[in-house]
């Protein structure tokens, strides 16, 4: 009798909070105690397996680049099977942070299916449109630029460009974090066709860049801060309002992270985190 094996890979997300990403690596020991618990009708077939950035690609080569841009940590990985000869491999990733955790996620779910209401999943869904005023920390990026009216089309044509180019440079190691977007008009600023754009990836600054990539600064703190799904144009419909109803003023060019990847899911579901740098408005303007 051929033994069929039904394999299912479960791929978990854990969103830390910043302390708990500052301790060290999991041992094994502590990982098969606390990640991986006993199942009742499942044993556990092999050793637990850890996975760093720098031997990640042992384990999912060709798609390990994809992971290390999203800040990727530690994996933990470990198989079960039950007497019906049915294996379950349970894979635990752990991220920097909640947006760049959030944003592996967003690469590598499919594009329907019946989604668990839970964690950022559906937080990100609820915060929706939402906008807050807060603040961030001023980073470099590593960027090509572009001009005319930008939609998630636009990205889909240009990314293979800008990412053929960080390879070349050997620079694939060195950025992280979401793919950016940055918007120096809106659309109602000027004609279409003459708004100028980059698209890239955040850098550290010590990381020097040849042409035709370009480094700069996204040196703002304060921002209006939303979470988008779909085209760009609707963005300025609501988040425009507020901060014309808060008194405030843009100061630089919005930024835009794109949670999902352009070449995978169509333009109408393509999740983005939304920044505009602002300020409090003279009293004389």
């Amino acid at each position: 009798m051929n033994r069929r094996t039904t394999q299912y890979s479960i791929l978990i997300y854990l969103f830390l909070l910043h302390a708990l990403m500052l301790r060290p690596c999991l041992s094994k020991t502590k990982a098969s105690s606390n990640l991986f618990p006993d199942i009742k009708g499942w044993e556990k077939s092999k050793e637990i397996q850890i996975y760093t950035p720098q031997n990640l690609y042992e384990y999912i080569n060709g798609a390990a680049e994809l992971y290390l841009s999203y800040d990727f940590r530690e994996l933990a990985t470990l198989t079960y099977e039950n007497p019906k000869e049915q294996s379950l491999t349970i894979e635990i990733y752990r991220h920097s942070n909640s947006t760049n955790g959030f944003g592996i996620y967003g690469q590598e779910r499919p594009q329907s299916g019946d989604f668990l209401k839970i964690g950022t999943q559906v937080s990100t869904l609820q915060a929706q449109n939402e906008v807050e005023l807060t603040e961030i920390t001023p980073f470099h990026y590593v960027y090509m630029e572009f001009k005319g009216y930008s939609r998630f089309e636009d990205f889909n044509k240009y990314l293979p460009q800008l990412m053929q180019e960080i390879k070349n440079q050997g620079l694939s190691s060195s950025i992280c974090g979401n793919l950016l977007a940055v918007f120096f008009e809106t659309p109602f600023q000027k004609s279409k066709r003459d708004i100028v754009w980059r698209l890239g990836f955040q850098i550290s600054e010590e990381v020097s860049v040849k042409l035709p990539l370009k480094k700069g600064q996204y040196n703002y703190k304060k921002v209006a801060k939303t979470i988008h799904i779909g085209t760009l144009g609707t963005i300025y419909n609501f988040i425009v309002p507020y901060i014309e109803e808060k008194n405030l003023e843009i100061i630089g060019p919005q930024l835009l992270k794109i949670i999902d990847k352009p070449t995978q899911n169509r333009p109408d579901l393509l999740r983005g985190i939304f920044l505009v740098p602002v300020r409090k408005r003279n009293k004389s303007s």
